[in-house]
């Protein structure tokens, strides 16, 4: 939603659990407005072992992959984001994380 209807937003925070990537874009699909740019926070949370490499529950999707070219592309546009990476967990074991990471954002606002 960030990459392609933001136009409205003026702040808030978004946490990812287990994915959350941008595969091949250079830019934005639409301008990401300033004021956003500067009220908004994304954060990435994802389990080591969720990857296929590592025997990820998800088959043949790359989650830590996914986490790290989300964080890269939004860091990279100058939004304010964090990639978490929980050493022992897979795709279902890293759902719970979410919440706590969401209550650790909503504390620090």
């Amino acid at each position: 939603m960030v990459n392609s209807h933001s136009a409205g937003w003026t702040g808030g925070a978004a946490v990812l659990v287990a994915g959350g990537g941008i595969y091949g874009q250079k830019a934005p699909l639409r301008p990401i407005s300033s004021a956003l740019m500067k009220n908004y926070e994304m954060h990435w949370v994802v389990g080591a072992d969720d990857t296929p490499s590592r025997g990820g529950a998800s088959g043949d999707f790359d989650a830590v992959h996914a986490a790290r070219l989300g964080s890269a592309f939004y860091s990279g546009q100058g939004m304010k984001t964090s990639l978490t990476i929980k050493p022992g967990m897979d795709h279902w074991e890293i759902a719970p994380s979410g919440p706590a990471k969401l209550a650790e954002v909503l504390a620090s606002r």
